[in-house]
């Protein structure tokens, strides 16, 4: 990480080499939470990084759901308790209640969504650092003969 100040800004750089992790829709680096501009360049050209889109926009969608549902719900509850005491009860059990029952479905969507965002986005931390750790393990740096002297020489 690098922090380094413009005028009266700071601004703080993080670098990504190297194996992330995942704790519901975060992504860790050695423990610092990256942002989106972060997780772009750690991600960059792989298919990863289309994997955790994925799972954003599901996550997106799983809460608006979310919020849809309770909504609906609170609304069927005030309808229900509106006609409580009036004798458009039974009228009321018959549009209220599958009113609820519609704000539960959607509910119950919006938390199977989120549900499958939270393992879109750990897919795509494993198949990141499965690329880290395939094309990682083959390099090595070793002491050898270069073309003038004996140097540090890079074989992959």
């Amino acid at each position: 990480m690098y922090v380094f100040q413009t005028g009266n800004e700071r601004v703080k750089v993080v670098v990504v080499y190297g194996a992330v992790t995942a704790d519901k829709m975060n992504i860790y680096h050695n423990g610092v939470l990256l942002g989106k501009e972060q997780i772009n360049q750690a991600f960059a050209q792989s298919i990863a990084l289309d994997i955790y889109k994925a799972g954003k926009r599901k996550n997106n969608w799983g809460t608006g759901l979310t919020i849809a549902g309770y909504a609906v719900i609170g609304i069927g509850l005030y309808g229900l308790a509106m006609d409580l005491g009036e004798e458009y009860y039974d009228f009321a059990l018959m549009i209220d209640l599958p009113i609820m029952a519609a704000g539960g479905g959607l509910l119950i969507g919006g938390y199977k969504l989120k549900s499958t965002a939270r393992k879109k986005v750990k897919q795509a931390v494993d198949v990141h650092n499965d690329l880290i750790t395939s094309t990682s393990s083959n390099l090595e740096l070793n002491l050898g003969f270069t073309q003038n002297r004996i140097g540090l020489v890079l074989n992959f």
